[in-house]
């Protein structure tokens, strides 16, 4: 039985490919490729829908929409006694239990491949780097596929920053915290993060994709689809919608701001208004606004070396970043010049939107007092902050 674990890593298209897996589970295991459920519940569901017996509409629960992440961190919960479960997530069985579940629904709908999908489970193996041998041991290390896409690191912790803005904590702006911030995470230490997946499948074939590459195939689910005739994959399958959308850059400073400034509910308004104003005025594009500075770009550069040689040597690919030296090219923009220069038409597209009294004050009084100079650092947070384990 073939084995395909996805791997991520954040922001490279990781949430539409797990929604394209729930939204084809049936399908798929119809011709063969099992994506495991991890709670009694969601294996009922699927049964039953295997058997023609439709169950409506899925409701949004997080063990079903991104089941593969919460095993991830059922298992960081095992291996480290410091952590638990997110509360996003409802409890669920042990990882073993999970596991064995995952062998025996595969026997008994004769699946030719299991798939896991999800961007903490590199996570996971940072932290704890045995995890991946327990996938190895319950379904046997034979038959692999390592699939991932990777970011180029200046450009993964400033998409980072996007998706730090939907979890609703307060947070400081990257070029405060620096480069230390992200030492030791997976936003960062790819190899540390990736190798014990090898370690675990030493026969495994591996597909390392550069995010770049993967966008010019059309995005995660195509560059996905792209392995056949390595992975099979039907005809027929539903297309995933846009899921999971950044901020842009130039606004990430406004909404960061907004977020530390505002009540929660009105916070979250303003991000919501803010992550669609891409379609409605022009803005800098993202790879002109700089969240990070040179100082740290350069940091950047010096420590990513050794990640990026063994990128290229394990994927084939030399350099697996063909545009690495671009992290040092000096950008027109700040992320705080940038918002300056949008924040006058901010204001006017919120009042014309009709977005709240506090929202519209919160603005005219960012673009009355400015936005230059240092931005205040906010106390007490810190990238592993956001959600419980995801800063990682």
């Amino acid at each position: 039985m073939q084995k395909i674990f996805c791997l991520g890593l954040h922001k490279t298209g990781s949430t539409s490919l797990q929604r394209f897996f729930l939204d084809n589970q049936v399908a798929l295991a119809r011709s063969g490729m099992l994506v495991p459920p991890v709670t009694p519940e969601a294996t009922a569901r699927f049964i039953a829908e295997l058997m023609g017996r439709p169950q409506g509409a899925r409701p949004p629960r997080v063990n079903e929409y991104m089941a593969h992440n919460a095993l991830a961190y059922q298992m960081l919960a095992e291996a480290v006694p410091a952590m638990s479960l997110p509360a996003v997530h409802a409890p669920m069985g042990s990882a073993e239990s999970v596991l064995k579940m995952t062998a025996t629904l595969a026997e008994q709908v004769q699946a030719r491949s299991v798939v896991f999908c999800s961007e903490d489970l590199p996570r996971a193996s940072l932290v704890a780097s045995r995890v991946p041998e327990r996938f190895a041991r319950a379904l046997r290390r034979r038959d692999t596929v390592l699939f991932a896409i990777l970011r180029r690191p200046d450009e993964a912790i400033s998409a980072w920053q996007s998706q730090r803005l939907r979890f609703g904590r307060p947070f400081a702006p990257v070029r405060n915290t620096g480069l230390a911030a992200y030492r030791g995470t997976v936003h960062l230490e790819y190899k540390a993060a990736l190798e014990p997946w090898l370690h675990a499948f030493p026969s495994a074939t591996v597909r390392f994709l550069p995010y770049d590459f993967a966008l010019r195939r059309g995005g995660s689910v195509r560059a996905f689809r792209a392995l056949d005739p390595l992975v099979f994959l039907p005809n027929g399958l539903v297309a995933p919608p846009h899921v999971n959308p950044g901020m842009p850059n130039a606004l990430i400073e406004i909404a960061r701001r907004g977020l530390a400034a505002l009540p929660a509910a009105q916070a979250r308004g303003l991000i919501h208004f803010l992550a669609g104003l891409g379609a409605v005025i022009d803005l800098p594009p993202n790879d002109e606004v700089d969240l990070l500075g040179p100082e740290m770009r350069a940091g950047l550069m010096r420590c990513f070396d050794e990640t990026h040689h063994w990128l290229s040597q394990v994927s084939g690919r030399i350099p697996f970043f063909a545009d690495l030296d671009d992290m040092l090219r000096p950008r027109r923009w700040s992320d705080v010049t940038a918002a300056a220069e949008m924040l006058g038409a901010v204001r006017d597209l919120a009042r014309d939107a009709g977005l709240s009294t506090q929202v519209q004050a919160f603005l005219a009084e960012l673009d009355r007092t400015g936005l230059g100079g240092r931005a205040p650092v906010v106390a007490g947070t810190s990238v592993g902050a956001d959600l419980p384990g995801s800063g990682m």
